[in-house]
């Protein structure tokens, strides 16, 4: 192991322990994926505040990546209403601020260690509409599931419309070719009511509690 290596070592440790200490006592998480450049004004914006706001009523801990856009929303939400509001964040080329709807935070420097902290703390996913980033985080997920590293979980699209085009070339063209299981389309679930989805987890997560103590 060269120099390099050890100090790349060192450093995913110190990240997995910062993650490990802080995150020790949050129960129920949802996280709550989806654009940072999502305005306030977008009706995504409002569905994630309101969303992340029933959620903390129910006692649910929200995830999120600590930046803007839809993550700030669900902060937000969550925050207001009383709740845990946790923001995972990640040092970028281009700085990603921290939004001020936080109680609970840490800044990573490796997706990965990110990404650990995200599934660990976590009993569902929430994936609003965004970029790269987002849609990393969703086929990510997918990919876990699919070959079962994680637990089985909700994992709900948010925007019937975004996800449209993005389901029917799954379900058509991907499938066609054998690349998934027409099976694996039950991983994850479109949705857009927000009674519906906050029903949904709930219903999941009381049946399934014990294997999330």
């Amino acid at each position: 192991m060269n120099k390099q290596d050890k100090i790349r070592l060192k450093t995913l440790t110190k990240e997995f322990q910062k993650g490990f200490e802080v995150l020790k006592d949050v129960k129920k998480g949802v996280v709550v994926f989806g654009s940072a450049r999502t305005k306030p004004s977008n009706e995504h914006y409002i569905k994630a505040q309101l969303l992340a706001s029933k959620l903390a009523d129910k006692k649910f801990s929200i995830i999120t990546g600590a930046g803007g856009g839809i993550m700030e929303a669900a902060n937000l939400g969550a925050k207001s209403a009383g709740g845990v509001s946790v923001g995972l964040n990640i040092e970028l080329p281009k700085f990603q601020g921290k939004n001020e709807y936080i109680n609970k935070y840490i800044k990573f420097k490796h997706f990965y260690t990110r990404k650990v902290m995200f599934c660990k703390y976590s009993i569902a996913s929430i994936v609003f509409p965004g970029g790269y980033g987002t849609l990393d985080e969703l086929f990510d997920l997918l990919a876990i599931l699919q070959n079962e590293k994680i637990r089985k979980r909700p994992l709900i699209l948010v925007g019937q419309r975004y996800y449209k085009g993005l389901y029917n070339w799954l379900s058509s063209r991907v499938i066609n070719d054998g690349n998934i299981d027409s099976k694996d389309l039950s991983l994850f679930q479109v949705m857009d009511n927000v009674d519906d989805i906050v029903k949904y987890i709930e219903k999941y997560y009381n049946k399934t509690q014990k294997f999330f103590i």
